[in-house]
């Protein structure tokens, strides 16, 4: 009989590699069905925006009721439905209004999994680190795998994997252990209070905000990219391949080191800025793959970090709610912001040049991590 670790493990490992080829060749996708990148980067910001207003509340029924394999189960059921309308911009004239029905139902069932997921982990007390590992790996060889069918088969194969992978990923869900309900009280909504007004954790939003605006905009706009400097869709696996290898590492070899969460959160940062000034000086291939690897390490350490630290900080029954919190006010909203923006610039300027207000993006996240070092809020660790 599998332990709890290694259902966790498999689950992760069936989480991110349905996922994969939705995050990594949306764009072109849309790309193919004559969307600009302004139209992509609304789309985009939708993907994330109804993450944004569906991730607390299926937090806080989680946390309440204890149904969080249930929640998870439902969401993976509807977000296929979301995921399987995508397809059906290849055949009507007008495709943009569609994919944004798309984008918004897939996103409010499929966003709050990963949060309920990490507080299920980081709640039983197993290594968050060598669990989220399976899924960097898993996305990592599932996004090379689908590079040479998207080139065989078109765009339009990454929605037909998201569908089987999710199926799957219901019937790994049985097995694992059932969290415990928390009755709602008076007690709970002051912890909630307590958690939104805790200067250590806005700091950590605020750092997820800028952090999620940028490496969302990056990845989001990759594949483009990736056309833009004469690349082949098959050099866009390959890349994510190269660089979710750095991101399985760094998850399992980062607990020997001993560093405090804030130390890999200001490290995180600082690679992933220095990562993205490869992709504008010189820009070349070589010098994208070479990217991967930091850029990989310093994704791992932030996520590790962030999710660690909204635990931490968060009352114990408020886990799930911390967790919700950090994707949709943090990351999401800069996420949403990203979306927008970035797919605003790179008509402006070009997606190439875009990269460079990535780097700065990621650069004042580091200068913001800064803080955590700082008295005032390291009495509220």
């Amino acid at each position: 009989m599998l332990s709890d670790e290694r259902r966790y493990q498999l689950l992760y490992l069936v989480l991110y590699a349905a996922g994969n080829g939705i995050a990594g060749y949306r764009n072109i996708f849309f790309e193919d069905i004559g969307l600009t990148e302004s139209q992509m980067g609304l789309i985009g910001a939708v993907l994330v925006g109804a993450g944004i207003v569906a991730q607390p509340i299926w937090g806080m029924l989680a946390d309440a009721y204890g149904r969080t394999k249930l929640a998870m189960a439902v969401g993976a059921v509807v977000s296929i439905v979301g995921g399987l309308l995508f397809p059906l911009g290849m055949v009507i004239e007008s495709p943009f209004v569609l994919m944004i029905v798309a984008a918004g139902i897939y996103s409010a069932f499929r966003s709050p999994i990963v949060p309920l997921a990490n507080s299920m982990v980081l709640s039983s007390g197993i290594d968050y680190g060598n669990v989220r590992a399976f899924g960097s790996v898993a996305f990592g060889v599932g996004i090379l795998a689908l590079g040479p069918l998207v080139e065989t088969f078109g765009t339009v194969t990454i929605f037909g994997v998201y569908a089987v992978g999710m199926v799957v990923f219901v019937i790994s869900l049985r097995g694992l252990p059932k969290p415990s309900a928390t009755e709602l009280s008076p007690d709970l909504r002051e912890d909630s209070l307590q958690l939104l007004t805790n200067p250590a954790f806005v700091l950590l939003l605020a750092v997820g905000l800028l952090v999620g605006a940028s490496t969302t905009t990056a990845n989001s706009f990759f594949s483009v990219y990736i056309r833009a400097i004469e690349a082949s869709d098959t050099m866009t696996g390959a890349a994510w391949f190269v660089r979710t290898l750095a991101e399985a590492a760094v998850f399992i070899w980062i607990v020997r080191l001993g560093w405090r969460h804030r130390t890999q959160l200001l490290v995180g940062a600082i690679v992933l800025a220095l990562s993205f000034v490869l992709y504008v000086t010189p820009g070349t291939l070589p010098a994208v793959f070479l990217a991967q690897i930091p850029q990989g390490a310093g994704f791992a350490l932030f996520t590790l970090a962030s999710v660690s630290l909204a635990h931490e900080y968060a009352p114990e029954a408020m886990s799930a709610s911390a967790q919700a919190l950090l994707a949709a006010l943090g990351l999401g909203t800069g996420r949403v912001f990203g979306q927008v923006v970035g797919g605003w610039i790179a008509d402006l300027v070009g997606v190439q040049d875009m990269y460079i207000f990535v780097v700065l993006g990621t650069g004042l996240a580091a200068l913001l991590t800064a803080g955590f070092f700082h008295r005032r809020i390291q009495a509220y660790q």
